[in-house]
């Protein structure tokens, strides 16, 4: 594999793979359970110590890209995207943002995530939000404290309500809903 040009993660994670279902197919007794204990020590490529070549690390988006791509998003999307810019939050530490889950006592409002991405390490994770961010957040913290922020079915009413504000036919024109029902069918409905 590392003649043909995989990077050394790659190659890792095929190896990886390959011991995933050899221990799945010993639990299962499949194959005899030294099969997996002899690919269990197969160590993976390490860095600098192989021909493998590295990927290259992945820079975030640049400003001008997001800005470019903002008028293209509903707003409710566009505010989330907003949001992870000003505060550095993860796309599901947004989506999970809940009123009750913000200390709004001080100047600077905290936001501690109920779970995220390193939990599992002992970290805790503190997501500080500015005023930026705010007054962002402020049109989407009434109502329910219990119900996200950040809601897909209000984009999509969002999205819809724009639809058929921008619609070329009139209602009238039979497209009202409802207008598609015959009063006598000839076959019954089901």
């Amino acid at each position: 594999m590392v003649e043909d040009g995989l990077s050394r993660r790659y190659v890792n994670d095929h190896v990886d793979r390959v011991k995933r279902m050899f221990k799945w197919a010993a639990s299962e007794q499949l194959v005899p359970h030294e099969t997996y204990h002899a690919l269990a020590l197969v160590a993976g490529l390490r860095r600098g110590k192989t021909a493998a070549c590295e990927t290259k690390p992945i820079p975030p988006v640049d400003d001008a890209t997001v800005n470019a791509t903002l008028p293209f998003l509903s707003t409710v999307v566009g505010d989330m995207v907003r949001l992870q810019r000003l505060t550095g939050m993860r796309p599901a530490e947004v989506c999970q943002l809940r009123p009750c889950d913000l200390d709004r006592t001080e100047e600077v409002w905290v936001f501690t995530p109920a779970s995220h991405k390193t939990e599992h390490h002992g970290r805790e994770r503190t997501i500080f939000i500015g005023p930026r961010g705010q007054a962002l957040l402020e049109k989407y913290l009434h109502g329910d404290p219990q119900r996200c922020c950040f809601r897909p079915c209000d984009a999509e009413a969002e999205r819809l309500a724009k639809r058929s504000k921008s619609r070329k036919v009139p209602l009238a024109y039979g497209n009202r809903p409802g207008t598609n029902r015959k009063t006598q069918p000839q076959r019954s409905p089901g």
